[in-house]
């Protein structure tokens, strides 16, 4: 059982538990999915895209900031890049900080109701 560890949380991620959960990180309620211009650019040059038509197609403006798109699906919305067939990410090599990072986030209420894989320590 592969379990990550960060300092200060509480608890421990079990990685393999991903193979059995349907995707509750990327999909079910509404989110936001940060994204700065090197992510940006760095999802551009994984999928070939120019950044215009990526910004199109995939971001989301929120003040001065830029969030992933979503897509409306039979369990909820989902993450744009979120396979909700295969149950894995398009862009997974490339994924944003705030994807990488999860569940270990500052405020890691919705990870700790959501998640599968996260154990107490």
């Amino acid at each position: 059982m592969p379990l990550i560890y960060k300092k200060d949380f509480d608890f421990a991620f079990d990685t393999s538990s991903c193979d059995s959960c349907p995707g509750f990180c990327c999909c079910g309620e509404s989110g936001k999915v940060w994204v700065n211009q090197p992510e940006i650019t760095e999802i551009c040059h994984y999928l070939n895209m120019n950044i215009i038509d990526f910004r199109d197609r995939y971001l989301y403006q929120v003040d001065k900031r830029f969030t992933l798109s979503e897509k409306f699906t039979k369990i909820g919305f989902a993450c744009s890049f979120f396979d909700t067939e295969q149950k894995k990410c398009l862009i997974y090599d490339v994924r944003p900080n705030q994807c990488r990072t999860y569940p270990f986030w500052d405020d890691c209420t919705q990870a700790l109701n959501e998640c599968l894989g996260i154990l107490d320590i």
